[in-house]
């Protein structure tokens, strides 16, 4: 197998970072310079682009409810720049014209509604919810903020 043909196979399944890539097919032993220029190719066909990735990934990550801390973490370590994830955010809030911070807080508020299924509000609850939010990659204000509306009684908003 060339690498080429190596390349287009690991994309067959689901898109990948420029830097996934690369360690993919250095670890399959292709030379550094063919590497180089099957990723040119790749990124000039529009296969990788690492912004694209970005606004697939956040798809992903939503659908598994999965707060924007953690999708950005995940997204740095699979090699994505802050700037690719940062044009990636914006990009797809406007396309889809959406807040993502909006999203978030609407689906984290979603969850802890999930996991306290009107049950009283007490503090062992409220650190059960806490922690999985947390685990789940939301910020802690968010965290906090849901908690806060939880503890008044809300959860509507």
């Amino acid at each position: 197998m060339n690498v080429r043909d190596a390349a287009y196979s690991y994309l067959e399944h689901r898109g990948r970072s420029v830097r996934e890539m690369r360690t993919h097919l250095s670890d399959k032993g292709f030379d550094g310079n063919d590497i180089e220029e099957v990723i040119k190719e790749l990124k000039v066909s529009n296969y990788l682009n690492d912004v694209e990735y970005v606004i697939a990934y956040i798809d992903y990550g939503l659908r598994k409810k999965h707060g924007m801390m953690r999708i950005r973490r995940e997204l740095s370590e699979r090699g994505v720049s802050s700037d690719d994830i940062a044009s990636g955010i914006d990009d797809y809030e406007e396309e889809r014209g959406v807040d993502l911070a909006e999203e978030e807080a609407a689906a984290a508020m979603a969850e802890a509604l999930r996991i306290t299924a009107d049950r009283p509000a007490d503090e062992r609850l409220m650190g059960k919810v806490g922690r999985r939010l947390s685990t789940l990659g939301y910020g802690t204000d968010t965290v906090y903020h849901v908690i806060g509306v939880l503890m008044k009684g809300g959860g509507d908003e």
